[in-house]
């Protein structure tokens, strides 16, 4: 007003901070598999792209989406309860806890809503899970090799799952704890100029052989073996370890003087192959040594039990290859001369397992004689000394065959395969440790048995001696000094494994498929100590087997079925067929 000019530099505009409106997106997720009547957890990410915030965020009540198979309950939450303030360009989780009710997939969808902080209007944004599938058993593996193969073993290694070998034994199939990703995985296989088959000198071979396989064709391993003979892992002194063999099948024409290791270490070979270092038994073993049948790492050694002509073998040795590969230091320990164990013409160790805690554990081995046990943690060999008398010096292994009747009075079953070893091939299939007590499955002529061990019963406190074992889960209508869940037609034992939660036992069974149990008392005695489908009580046929019988699938014969740790979940992994369709797999959570 008094007509002077303003001075626009010295005029001070106030500052105003311009916030972009909030937006809300979600999104939802459950694990893709959920056990069948456990809880699971259902979560909502609320994401505000936006500069304002909201405010008096919350959820609400999600529900199972229409159109889902199975079913599943609301149990708690959510977490945080809410109402809450979300910020510009940050995320909220709502968390919820379900029941899994009944088998089939199911989604889950939630929303969320909330005031924007600067114009008071409402926000709100909603998500539907993908689907997760509830179940008890989950295929995560259906002809894993694309080949028909109708037997596998299986083996956990560098934190995944390995199937193999496939039907002409050029490789493996390796997949996440969850089946996904599954890569086929083909091998080299290291040997030197001793291996017999000349299809392979100088070069690496790329299969361990199948029966059928030409002598001295690339069809057959490197030492011409025409059979598969293990497929396993273990570690030793912190390393995990992948081992691989081939079978001598037919007379005179294959070996199988050779066994094949692998480590994390190992750069992979040529095309990315897995490469095998050698272990050359062949100044060790005849050639006419059958496959090898059963491995075990026990107090910083790897013993193995191979199928011979005239007895079963079992060596130990000290060192394990480096690539590519080395003629090692191997010690005979007598397994002719051992009592316990059969040491007739063509009787394979069936099984090695270690059980208790170092350095009170022991070496158990096992076949259609019975079962043998360490003394020692460095044990000797068992020998005859050529005195007169011929004297027997085999301070550092024992008898530890049940002397229970019920033993006794039923015959093991045989075999005239020297290849392709299935569990029902064997007399002793497995033997575990769950509880602080030893289990073990065995076949007879006439069915089924499972063996139960609480030491201390007499002799060593902390192992198995023979009056430590009684028979479990006997029945209770038939033969009562069988195991067969008083189903006749569970015919031969054919799984058993433990994860920490629980002991497993498996069969085959033509007529209602395979047939899975399992309990959680390791001092269970009865056959209603174990439980099936929807926790029944196992007490007959009516019962049908965790997962359904056969699987759900008609699958009627196990080939492997293992319990695996990953990332602290424990899961049961089994692989089963027909015998003339091909072989798939399955998990069973914890």
């Amino acid at each position: 007003t008094s007509g002077r000019p303003v001075d626009a530099a010295a005029v001070t505009s106030p500052s105003v901070a311009v916030q972009t409106p909030s937006a809300l997106t979600a999104s939802a997720a459950i694990s893709p598999t959920l056990p069948l009547g456990t809880n699971f957890s259902a979560t909502l990410t609320v994401s505000n792209s936006g500069d304002a915030a909201v405010t008096l965020l919350a959820p609400s009540t999600p529900a199972v989406t229409a159109g889902s198979t199975g079913a599943a309950t609301l149990a708690s939450g959510p977490s945080p309860a809410g109402p809450v303030t979300l910020p510009g360009h940050t995320d909220q989780v709502f968390t919820w806890t379900f029941s899994a009710v009944s088998e089939g997939s199911v989604t889950i969808t939630a929303s969320a809503s909330g005031t924007d902080a600067n114009d008071g209007t409402t926000r709100t944004a909603s998500a539907t899970s993908g689907a997760g599938m509830i179940g008890e058993a989950f295929l995560i593996a259906s002809d894993p090799f694309a080949d028909g193969t109708t037997f596998t073993w299986l083996a956990s290694f560098l934190g995944q799952v390995w199937v193999g070998p496939d039907k002409n034994g050029t490789g493996a199939v390796r997949m996440n704890p969850d089946g996904t990703s599954p890569q086929p995985v083909p091998w080299q296989i290291e040997h030197n100029s001793g291996a017999r088959n000349t299809a392979w000198s100088g070069k690496p071979a790329d299969t361990i052989g199948f029966k059928g396989c030409t002598a001295n064709t690339t069809g057959c391993g490197p030492d011409d073996e025409s059979g598969r003979g293990l497929f396993w892992s273990g570690t030793l002194g912190g390393t995990e370890w992948l081992g691989l063999s081939g079978a001598h099948v037919n007379s005179g024409t294959d070996y199988a003087r050779y066994l094949y290791f692998t480590n994390g270490s190992f750069p992979l070979a040529t095309a990315g192959a897995t490469d095998f270092a050698y272990l050359d038994l062949s100044g060790n073993v005849s050639s006419s040594t059958g496959a090898l049948t059963a491995a075990a790492f026990f107090e910083g050694r790897l013993y193995l039990g191979l199928q011979g002509t005239g007895a079963p073998l079992l060596e130990q040795v000290a060192t394990m290859p480096s690539l590519p590969g080395t003629a090692p230091s191997v010690s005979d320990m007598g397994a002719t001369n051992m009592s316990g164990i059969s040491t007739a013409n063509a009787a394979p160790i069936d099984t090695l397992a270690v059980f208790g805690t170092s350095p009170n554990d022991a070496l158990y081995l096992a076949n259609g004689g019975g079962f043998t046990r360490t003394t020692s943690t460095n044990p000797t060999q068992c020998a005859v000394l050529t005195l007169i008398p011929l004297t027997l010096l085999c301070p550092d292994w024992t008898d530890a065959t049940p002397s229970d009747s019920d033993y006794g009075n039923k015959t093991s079953i045989s075999t005239g395969k020297t290849s392709d070893l299935e569990p029902a091939d064997r007399a002793i299939p497995a033997m575990v440790g769950f509880g602080g007590r030893f289990f073990a499955a065995r076949n007879t002529t006439t069915g089924p048995q499972l063996w139960s061990c609480a030491p201390g019963n007499s002799g060593d406190s902390a192992q198995c001696d023979p009056n430590d074992w009684s028979l479990l889960a006997r029945n209770t209508s038939g033969d009562g000094k069988l195991s067969q869940f008083n189903d006749a037609n569970n015919t031969a034992v054919t799984l058993l494994a433990a994860t920490p939660q629980h002991l497993y036992v498996g069969f085959n069974n033509a007529t209602r498929g395979v047939v899975i149990y399992r309990t959680s008392n390791a001092a269970a005695s009865s056959v209603s100590d174990f439980t099936g489908r929807l926790s029944c009580a196992a007490t007959s046929a009516s019962c049908a087997g965790v997962g359904r019988d056969g699987l759900g699938a008609g699958l009627t014969r196990i080939a492997d079925g293992k319990a695996f740790t990953f990332s602290g979940a424990d899961y049961l992994y089994v692989a089963a067929g027909t015998g003339s369709g091909p072989v798939s797999v399955y998990r069973i959570p914890e």
